[in-house]
């Protein structure tokens, strides 16, 4: 696994976040999204693309999880992030390969991605100082 915790408020870019994503992301795959309560409009946008709500086990916020098609995966990362990071979600999970955690501000690679160079290349960009990163 390797962790990734961005030490910027305003990293990692959206562009960046995205690329990373695609390289994970597949139509199909397992997808949860976590949003805070009082996030309405990712609460919203999550509900509306991901049908199955967990029940309230977690006592701050809503879990919405399913099997994302094409159009919920494209819809996901179109969603505009905000001051808080590159996505709107608090925490997204696609398939069992990659965590994107505290509005993006955190990444979680499990699972190597299928295209390794191109994984290289993207944590290659990650200018130094800017974040810290550990393989577990």
């Amino acid at each position: 696994m390797i962790a990734i915790q961005f030490l910027y408020p305003d990293e990692p870019s959206r562009d960046w976040w995205v690329r990373l994503v695609r390289l994970f992301a597949r139509p199909g795959d397992a997808v949860e999204l976590q949003c805070w309560r009082e996030e309405e409009a990712a609460c919203a946008l999550a509900g509306s693309l991901l049908p199955e709500e967990s029940a309230p086990s977690w006592p701050y916020g809503r879990i919405f999880r399913g099997c994302a098609g094409e159009a919920a995966l494209e819809a996901i990362l179109a969603a505009p992030g905000g001051e808080d990071g590159p996505t709107p979600f608090f925490t997204a999970t696609f398939g069992g390969a990659l965590c994107s955690a505290h509005w993006g501000q955190e990444i979680y690679i499990l699972e190597p991605a299928q295209d390794g160079a191109a994984q290289a290349a993207l944590l290659a960009e990650i200018p130094e100082g800017h974040a810290s990163i550990g393989e577990c």
